[in-house]
């Protein structure tokens, strides 16, 4: 007699469930796709943060510059020594995150009144990547390269 279902119907013949053997190598699969994606996501995601490191310290060193332009006085923007924090004249050191190290080609970059500024390039490290930051010294412009 065939097993009857809650319903009442009676269940047809043939197999309808998964076995303990596809289920496992289904998991199997799963596991070995896992280790080939997460190792590229983990390299996609720190070079992201790095971008977004990028763009703070681009946007502290375009503020540095509009204090420049409306204040009419020279506003610096510096490095630590050790490239783990940076400040803009007259302000508290800000800390760049864990693990990024940046360096520039000048102790400081000042920015003038008139808008020029002493221009300088800022590098950004971290994970095996590094992105560049440019001031330009005739316009005081400030770019992202990378």
């Amino acid at each position: 007699m065939k097993p009857t279902l809650a319903t009442g119907e009676r269940r047809r013949g043939g197999d309808s469930g998964t076995t303990l053997i596809e289920l496992l190598a289904a998991f199997a699969i799963l596991g070995l796709v896992t280790l080939v994606v997460f190792p590229a996501g983990e390299r996609a995601l720190a070079l992201l943060s790095l971008r977004q490191d990028q763009a703070v310290l681009a946007a502290a060193l375009r503020q540095a510059r509009a204090e420049a332009l409306t204040s009419a006085r020279p506003v610096a923007f510096a490095l630590s020594p050790d490239g783990g924090a940076y400040a803009i004249s007259g302000g508290a050191a800000r800390p760049l995150p864990a693990g990024v190290a940046a360096a520039c080609d000048r102790r400081t970059i000042v920015f003038f009144g008139d808008g020029a500024s002493t221009g300088g390039a800022v590098r950004l490290a971290a994970a095996g990547r590094i992105l560049i930051i440019i001031v330009d010294p005739a316009a005081g412009s400030v770019r992202s390269l990378g």
